[in-house]
């Protein structure tokens, strides 16, 4: 049978955040390196589209953004899940910390909607369901 142990342990803040403090100096230079790398070789060395030219690049800047933002809810979820099966304080930390992760997005979303642009009109006028503006 496996051991675990440890898995239970992370469950503890006081275990998690000393696992954490050990992993994050490592995991963020690594992601720091891997972004740069991925940024410069998708901006700088792939060659244009034969149709679009330049402008198709932004898809290695939109769909790894929309990746990780849908992302964020598989992980709410999950981390909710095991915080409310395994009772573990950490894991409902993290579902909140991704729930506060959504209330931001959903304020600059809105925000966008109600602000006017610069010619006057409203932005996102047939989402906020205003067409005759």
């Amino acid at each position: 049978m496996a051991n675990w142990q440890w898995f239970h342990r992370l469950g503890s803040p006081k275990w998690l955040l000393a696992t954490l403090d050990r992993w994050l100096p490592w995991l963020l230079s690594l992601g720091l390196l891997m972004l740069v790398g991925a940024l410069a070789w998708g901006l700088a060395f792939v060659p244009p589209d034969y149709k679009q030219g330049n402008s198709f690049r932004i898809m290695y800047i939109h769909v790894p953004t929309a990746v990780v933002a849908l992302a964020a809810y598989y992980a709410m979820a999950i981390a909710g899940a095991v915080a409310m099966i395994w009772r573990m304080k950490a894991d409902g930390a993290g579902a909140g910390a991704f729930a506060f992760t959504d209330v931001a997005k959903r304020q600059v979303q809105h925000k966008a909607k109600d602000e006017p642009d610069s010619m006057g009109s409203k932005n996102n006028a047939f989402i906020s369901g205003d067409v005759t503006s």
